[in-house]
């Protein structure tokens, strides 16, 4: 191996300097490079990390794609099933007439949501993290955000009935000082009449006491659902058209879209489940009362009642227990029993 003489360092402090200039000049320059580099590397790591994340993230996708298809063929098997399968796999005539209006209507949404998925899959189809396509992979888009739009707006057209609720007292509870009217509070509550709608409007003065500084305004009646937007009636009507005259909350919801109300499924349903709530404590109230009495009536009645899959229909009983007819306050209770035996009375009374 030849080694190269080393080159011999200048004499002159101008030419020492400039040498080392340029040294420090080449280290600068090599140092950049380095970082540059090291850089280039951090940023091929993340893109890395985010490629395999987004694949994970597809993964995901996926499962809950062949999850969700899955659902929906299953579905609209069993819903072809029920409106067109053979005799002995098909529902009962008297069960399906509960819903043979609507199960038409199920298996298109049904087909429909499942047409929407598998589109959308296939438009989305595997589009990597760059953007590119990618023929490998389908993935179902993310769901977006859901939106809580708040409390629905009472229509303007609605006619008003003002309740004007007016203090127990006017002077101050805390100092004894007269209370001034400074301003109102206003509540709306949807209020239903048969035949048409209403808003009942609480207004409640706002009483101040200028000595003490205290505000009050008087307490709003009981209402059947704290702060919703329903009356009783409106509560009783719905509940009414739901379990006595067997009217889906769908085609409820229908009807209050031409009166000019729009009430979605989900909050009929809310106002249901609060009502029966209060119907079954009523209902408890009644049967403690009527127990209490000296005499009682009680008699059966017979009740069919549809039996899933057998296509028959079961013999139910419907018990009636009542009060005797000069009670101060006569009430009527019902008690569902599957069958004739004693031991439904004896548990009841």
């Amino acid at each position: 191996m030849i080694s190269t003489p080393p080159m011999p360092l200048p004499t002159s402090p101008e030419a020492l300097r400039d040498l080392v200039l340029s040294l420090l000049q080449k280290q600068e320059e090599k140092e950049a490079e380095w970082a540059e580099r090291a850089r280039h590397i951090a940023q091929q790591e993340q893109a890395i990390a985010q490629r395999d994340a987004a694949l994970a993230q597809k993964d995901q996708h996926i499962a809950l794609r062949d999850e969700t298809i899955a659902r929906l063929e299953s579905t609209i098997a069993k819903l072809q099933r029920w409106r067109f399968g053979r005799r002995s796999e098909k529902l009962s005539p008297d069960q399906i007439s509960l819903w043979e209006e609507a199960l038409d209507t199920e298996i298109a949404a049904m087909e429909s949501l499942l047409e929407t998925v598998l589109e959308e899959s296939a438009a989305v189809a595997a589009a990597g993290p760059d953007g590119e396509k990618n023929d490998a992979v389908t993935v179902v888009p993310a769901r977006p955000a859901r939106r809580h739009p708040g409390r629905m707006a009472i229509p303007a057209h609605l006619p008003r009935v003002e309740v004007h609720h007016d203090p127990k007292t006017c002077t101050c509870a805390q100092c004894g000082g007269p209370l001034e009217t400074v301003g109102e509070e206003i509540s709306e509550k949807l209020d239903y009449i048969p035949g048409h709608f209403q808003v009942i409007r609480h207004i409640r003065p706002k009483l101040a006491c200028r000595p003490c500084g205290t505000i009050k305004s008087p307490a709003l009646p009981a209402q059947v659902i704290d702060k919703g937007l329903p009356t009783g009636r409106t509560v009783a009507h719905v509940m009414t058209a739901k379990h006595v005259d067997h009217l889906p909350l769908y085609r409820q919801e229908t009807q209050y879209l031409r009166a000019g109300v729009p009430i979605s499924r989900a909050t009929l349903c809310s106002w249901l489940g609060r009502g029966e709530y209060w119907i079954s404590i009523i209902a408890e109230a009644c049967k403690m009362a009527l127990l209490e009495g000296i005499i009682l009536h009680a008699d059966e009645t017979p009740l069919p009642v549809l039996n899933p899959g057998s296509g028959k229909t079961d013999k139910a009983y419907l018990w009636v227990y009542r009060s005797q007819a000069d009670a101060p306050h006569p009430i009527v209770v019902f008690d569902y029993a599957p069958d004739r035996k004693g031991i439904h009375p004896q548990n009841f009374l």
